[in-house]
């Protein structure tokens, strides 16, 4: 009995250098409002590719709303496998303060997050899949969601980058000051050595199971 957990102990021992590696990985990351289409709703900017969009303002006085996005920049440096900033969503009310009446965000607006990565080699930019925002939002409440396709990974080289709050809820101007971090996840596509090496370590770990059984 002996021999056969020390067998065990073998086997995990050859699996936990695949998983607990990391690698050092250098990126940055943009984001690029696009798509509205409710014009009733929409002040200049709304339809232009930029980092930043406003709404809301009209001829009867309303208070607007500027949404920004405010990307990492491109000296971040992490150790992958990990969770990580990709930006953050930041509503203001046009004018400062909290003042800004109730806005519905404007119709068929997506946020594209576009990843550079410098390390561990050179790519992108390469965009996320488009997320949608819909909701409402005022200088005090804000029913704002930001919603990724379920299948939003994306790699660059062996790096894989992925949305790990999905969907994500977003604040208003009163809490946080407007500011709601999107969180990524960074991972290491795994090379076909570690994947044999995995294969072999759960094979061994099923065996020894079934014969201790």
């Amino acid at each position: 009995m002996k021999l056969k957990y020390l067998l065990l102990a073998g086997i995990l021992g050859m699996m936990l250098p695949a998983f607990a590696s990391a690698t050092t990985v250098q990126y940055g990351t943009a984001g690029v409002f696009s798509g509205c289409t409710d014009i009733a709703n929409q002040v200049a900017g709304c339809t232009a590719n930029g980092n930043t969009i406003s709404f809301g303002s009209n001829l009867a006085g309303n208070v607007g709303v500027l949404l920004t996005y405010i990307g990492v920049p491109g000296s971040t440096v992490v150790n992958a496998p990990t969770g990580a900033s990709f930006g953050d969503i930041v509503f203001s009310c046009l004018g400062g303060g909290t003042g800004c009446a109730s806005q519905p965000i404007p119709v068929g607006l997506l946020l594209t997050i576009n990843i550079t990565q410098t390390l561990p080699t050179a790519g992108g930019p390469t965009g996320i899949p488009s997320a949608t925002v819909i909701g409402t939002v005022s200088g005090t409440s804000n029913n704002g969601v930001v919603t990724w396709p379920l299948s939003n990974t994306i790699g660059i080289g062996d790096i894989r980058y992925s949305i790990a709050n999905n969907p994500l809820n977003l604040v208003p101007p009163s809490s946080s000051n407007g500011d709601t971090t999107v969180q990524g996840l960074i991972t290491v596509a795994p090379e076909p050595e570690m994947l044999s090496l995995i294969g072999i370590g759960l094979f061994g770990l099923a065996l020894v199971r079934r014969r201790l059984s």
